[in-house]
């Protein structure tokens, strides 16, 4: 009889414990958007250059040195940053001051888009980038409360990127 009531008190626990953590996963966002910004002493051509060519990426995109090339149709559309799970960068749109991709993932991971987007300044000489990167989750509480890590680990990535692409345009 005690054994029977400590096993329903524990259930209750955790259904109650269940519960609470549902609720507040649904009080997080389903998506959020990561933002860098970094200027450069350059013109809007030569950023957008870097932008436009996935093979380019490979010289300022941290980790993408290794990459392999992500074709689609014959031609090159992106790079393979990893191929276990396979993870892809892919262009999806290009405007006159911003390129959009989506990673592509074989794996249940966050669907995830990054935007580079050119801000001339008054000076042709000089140029803003921001690079966003939106996630989007499912309801699933486990991922919602792993966007609250998100920033951290793709923030870094963010400023690596855009500090070699600033080196990079800039040396030239």
């Amino acid at each position: 009889v005690l054994v029977v009531r400590i096993l329903k008190l524990i259930l209750l626990g955790l259904l109650i414990f269940s519960a609470v953590v549902c609720g507040i996963s649904f009080i997080l966002p389903s998506g959020i958007r990561i933002s860098r910004t970094i200027r450069i002493d350059a013109g809007k051509d030569s950023v957008m250059k870097e932008f436009i060519d996935p093979l380019k990426w490979k010289e300022w995109y941290p980790g993408a040195d290794t990459a392999g090339i992500f074709y689609e149709s014959g031609s090159i559309k992106g790079l393979v940053l990893k191929e276990h799970p396979r993870l892809s960068l892919v262009i999806s749109e290009i405007h006159e001051n911003e390129v959009l991709t989506t990673y592509i993932k074989t794996s249940s991971s966050p669907t995830m888009h990054s935007i580079w987007r050119t801000i001339p300044e008054t000076s042709l000489n000089h140029v803003t980038i921001q690079w966003y990167l939106d996630l989007h989750f499912r309801w699933y509480p486990w991922e919602k409360f792993s966007s609250l890590m998100y920033d951290k680990l793709y923030g870094a990535l963010m400023d690596r990127g855009l500090d070699n692409l600033k080196k990079r345009i800039e040396v030239r």
